[in-house]
């Protein structure tokens, strides 16, 4: 994995969003404590002690991070078999750990439910399915599963699985497990199978460029989406307004021009021609 490419597609939109939070904060707009904003510059929001939710939601993009970091690492260390290997202990590890340590009434529970190596699961997940999905194409049922019409009803079941989150020591042990399984095989499905109505339909131009304007939205959506604040711009419809336009402005204004410059960094492909020589 190239690390420029990555960092050129999320850092320059997160930074933005950063100091447009640190000059709210300077004018007092909004109230973000100073470990809150050193724990979302470093991208380590998923150990802040006592989480802000102006910046709260960087939780998820912080494990993101620390993941772009010990993966490419791991693969190097050990080779990418074992790396897939350990991927898939900690897809199933992770989760059960932390539901023995809810079934135990352990109060680390609480303290370490959001650290990397327990909220990982989904990404060790992804990770195995990258590694092992063109193995698992040559297989016949496999083809058999992800062309069935079945396998439309997973998306509902992972709604249904869903509802046991409240319910943390059901829920860690079997229901993240599966819920990460029924992610898998979507993306497997909805990928490989293009002729698929689901999947023509998650591939229309439409789709395509909600997927692309997901990060930007993801970021600006925090601050107008606090049920807990009396505003205008909480208020709905105006909040859903306020998030897309200004995801479109970061979409647009930042986040394209430097995925343009990926193209730099990305080698001819008669240098790719030669290195496999």
């Amino acid at each position: 994995m190239s690390r420029k490419p990555c960092t050129l597609r999320i850092f320059p939109a997160f930074y933005l969003f950063f100091l447009a939070m640190v000059i709210l904060s300077l004018l007092r707009v909004v109230d973000l404590p100073r470990h809150n904003l050193l724990h979302a510059a470093t991208y380590t929001m998923n150990y802040a002690s006592n989480g802000n939710w102006w910046m709260g939601h960087l939780w998820s993009l912080s494990v993101e991070e620390q993941f772009y970091f010990v993966w490419p690492t791991l693969m190097c260390l050990v080779g990418t078999r074992a790396a897939l290997w350990a991927a898939a202990c900690v897809a199933i590890g992770a989760p059960v750990a932390l539901g023995v340590l809810q079934l135990l009434h352990l109060p680390v529970a609480g303290r370490i439910s959001m650290w990397f190596p327990f909220v990982a699961d989904s990404i060790a997940t992804g990770c195995v399915l990258a590694g092992a999905l063109p193995f698992l194409q040559s297989l016949a049922w496999f083809k058999t599963a992800v062309r069935s019409r079945l396998g439309l009803a997973v998306p509902l079941a992972i709604l249904l699985i869903d509802y046991l989150r409240p319910h943390p020591r059901i829920f860690l042990p079997v229901g993240e497990c599966a819920l990460n399984a029924g992610i898998a095989y979507c993306i497997a499905r909805f990928t490989a199978v293009y002729s698929d109505g689901a999947g023509r339909f998650l591939n229309c131009r439409v789709m395509v460029f909600v997927g692309g304007l997901s990060y930007s939205l993801y970021l600006w959506q925090q601050p107008f989406l606090n049920r807990y604040l009396a505003a205008p711009w909480t208020a709905f419809p105006l909040n859903c307004g306020c998030a897309l336009c200004l995801a479109c402005v970061s979409y647009f204004l930042v986040e394209r021009p430097f995925l343009r410059l990926r193209r730099r960094f990305r080698p001819a492909r008669h240098e790719i021609a030669l290195g496999g020589i």
